[in-house]
């Protein structure tokens, strides 16, 4: 019998659960998903982008060490997460996670990605 993994939240293509975040459409260019641990979260930074920051949100890697996420539509600017999961910076061969929510959503999101961060 496979566990069902009760949605906290989701909408589009992120989903947070008890213990993960999952990104759906995530891997460019065939679109599979990542789960990321919530336990395994160090650091929620919260973005304003836009396209003349180097940081605009498109699927795959801008010019800012962040691999963002297929939100469904292309989204060149607008409230971000960027998530870290490791100890490092960010880099080209380690990548934060860059997740797009709406503005309505960013503080609640960001309380439900940062509550089990010791």
């Amino acid at each position: 019998m496979s566990k069902v993994l009760l949605s906290v939240w989701e909408k589009g293509n992120v989903k947070i659960t008890e213990n993960d975040l999952i990104l759906k459409v995530y891997y460019f260019p065939i679109g599979t998903a990542r789960r990321i641990k919530l336990s395994d979260i160090k650091e929620v930074t919260e973005l304003q982008t836009s396209p003349c920051d180097g940081a605009s949100k498109t699927w795959g890697m801008t010019l800012s060490p962040v691999w963002w996420h297929w939100p469904g539509h292309f989204v060149r600017s607008g409230p971000a997460l960027v998530i870290r999961t490791t100890a490092e910076s960010p880099s080209f061969f380690s990548p934060a996670a860059g997740i797009s929510v709406e503005a309505g959503d960013i503080d609640y999101v960001k309380g439900l990605l940062t509550k089990h961060m010791q």
